[in-house]
């Protein structure tokens, strides 16, 4: 019966959220959850959070890029998030980017690292297929377009399928 009555639930709060009222109501209580103190800062920086890795990936992440990371002789694969701007840019003196550093397997959770521009080298791989690669450890490793190519050129009843 409780697994019935969530299910119930679930279904009524997404029907109610899909019309103006229950927008009207969310928009409430979003309201009233910001009005408490601890909740504030934690609902505001999960919402905010789970707005930037659900939007669209394109606007978060624009490119995958490589860059030696810990120390010189090691990779580590980023992700661009954008031009280093207002005092992180003034004081390294030079032009800086902002790299996300997903962790495996959980690439929702990383690190913010400013690299500098000419220290970087950018991958053709998407960010989608950056992802995966993170996600499985390095096991999923999407091919080059070289690879690609070949394969095309070795299965012409492939492509056309």
């Amino acid at each position: 019966i409780s697994i019935i009555l969530a299910i119930l639930l679930i279904y009524f709060l997404g029907t109610l959220a899909g019309n103006v009222l229950g927008r009207q109501l969310i928009q409430w209580l979003e309201k009233l959850l910001m009005q408490i103190p601890v909740v504030r800062g934690i609902y505001s920086a999960t919402r905010q959070f789970l707005e930037t890795f659900s939007g669209d990936k394109t606007k978060a992440f624009s490119k995958v890029v490589l860059f030696q990371y810990p120390r010189e002789g090691l990779w580590t694969m980023g992700l661009l998030t954008g031009e280093t701007k207002g005092e992180v840019r003034e004081r390294s003196g030079q032009d800086m980017v902002s790299v996300f550093v997903p962790t495996t397997p959980n690439p929702t959770s990383g690190w913010l690292i400013f690299v500098p521009v000419d220290s970087l080298q950018e991958l053709e791989m998407s960010v989608d297929d950056a992802f995966k690669m993170i996600i499985s450890g390095g096991v999923l490793t999407p091919p080059t377009k070289a690879e690609l190519a070949q394969s095309a050129l070795n299965n012409p009843e492939k492509v056309s399928a």
